[in-house]
Parts: C-alpha cells; structure tokens; sequence
C-alpha cells in the first residue's frame, strides 16, 4: 500500500476521498445537486400525501362488507391491510422527509465551511 492510496482503496469500495497527504484525488461536494434532490425528495412526497390522503378517504367504505360472518372476517383482514398501508406510507413519508432536511443542512453546512474558509484566508492574507 502506497502512502498517496486512499483510505476507500484500501477498503476495496471504489470510491476515493480526499488523500491526507493532499496529492490524492480531490473531494468535491456539489450543493446544487443537494438541493435539488431535496427539492425532488419533498416534491415526492406530495403526491405521497395525496395517495395517502385517497386510501385514508376509502377507509370507511371497507367496513360495508360487514353484516355476515365471511365478510366480518374479510372486513376485518381489510381494515388491518388499511391501517398497515397507512402506517408505511406514514414512514416512508417520515423517511423522505428527514432526508431532504438532512440534504438540505449538509448543503448550508458546506456553504457556511467554505464561506469559514475564504474568510480566513483573506484575513491571513491581509495579515
């Protein structure tokens, strides 16, 4: 192992980051491209919302099937599949959301390091 090999190449992943001794390949993080699956996350999941919001509207009418002794026992394996359904589209929803937020922050969180960084090399320049 080279002392220039980076820490993903000794890992065998393929993938490569920055090199300590600073001659190995760069790492670049792309913001915009952040954002944007952010935004695309979050546009998921209104129409995940508006699924949910169809299948929670259908809920009552599962309960019709009651009266007589298979479709009680239909009625009631329905209304279980209902409530499973709506409980992961509830985490699905959950998941997308903390993604785009997570996206979203490691966006700000680079801005504001790179902001940090040109800032304090001027200030030494200046110096």
């Amino acid at each position: 192992m080279s002392a220039n090999q980076t820490s993903a190449d000794r890992t065998g992943t393929g993938q490569t980051s920055a090199d300590q001794t600073g001659t190995g390949p760069a790492l670049a993080v792309h913001r915009d491209v952040l954002r944007s699956v952010a935004a695309r996350l979050r546009t998921g999941l209104t129409a995940l919302d508006a699924a949910v919001t169809r299948v929670q509207a259908a809920g009552p009418g599962i309960s019709s099937l009651a009266g007589w002794p298979t479709g009680d026992a239909f009625s009631g394996n329905l209304a279980r599949a209902h409530q499973g359904c709506l409980a992961a589209a509830r985490q699905v929803a959950d998941a997308h959301q903390a993604a785009a937020a997570n996206l979203s922050d490691s966006a700000a969180t680079y801005d504001a390091a790179e902001s940090d960084s040109t800032r304090a090399v001027r200030a030494v320049a200046a110096s």
